[in-house]
């Protein structure tokens, strides 16, 4: 019995042994896609990003509230967006970044399958049931991508100051 609890002992140490040998000799070792070997063994390798995009490959082709009423006084029905992803990578999220008024800003997270030259129409209801006044008051929304993704995991983001946008047009129904 006392022979046999000391070979299992000597079995697993051994084992142990090889595997402690076997990755410093360079066997097994296996590496992600994203992750370059090191240089040092012992030391974890440093983690490849894709690289940042400079600028954002989305292009709004028209922002459209619809509302239900009049310029005097209506509610505010269902936003549209058109645009078209002008990069070579497919998207497939976008964060839309909606202003109006004095200073007030709603974000709009949109998922799909959003490809190179493609224009898409998207309908979003988050933004209907508010009371405004046009004539009075002019909303001035604006609709601006604020963050894209691509599906090989690059992402713009824009700047906290970048004012760029379209217009959105009232439809009233």
């Amino acid at each position: 019995m006392e022979k046999r609890r000391i070979m299992k002992r000597s079995i697993v140490l051994l084992a142990l042994a090889a595997a402690a040998v076997l990755p410093a000799a360079g066997f097994a070792q296996q590496t992600s896609p994203m992750v370059a070997p090191s240089a040092t063994p012992g030391i974890p390798a440093a983690t490849t990003q894709p690289a940042a995009l400079t600028q954002s490959p989305i292009q709004i082709e028209a922002c459209k509230l619809y509302v239900k009423g009049t310029p005097l006084y209506g509610t505010t029905g269902i936003l549209t967006i058109s645009f078209t992803n002008e990069g070579n990578v497919t998207a497939n999220v976008v964060r839309w970044k909606l202003t109006w008024g004095e200073g007030k800003v709603a974000y709009i997270r949109d998922e799909g399958t959003f490809s190179p030259g493609i224009t898409i129409k998207h309908d979003f209801r988050q933004a209907s049931g508010i009371v405004l006044s046009p004539l009075f008051a002019n909303p001035n929304i604006t609709c601006a991508p604020s963050m894209v993704k691509l599906e090989n995991g690059q992402m713009w983001q824009a700047s906290p100051n970048d004012r760029n946008g379209v217009t959105a047009t009232l439809s009233y129904t």
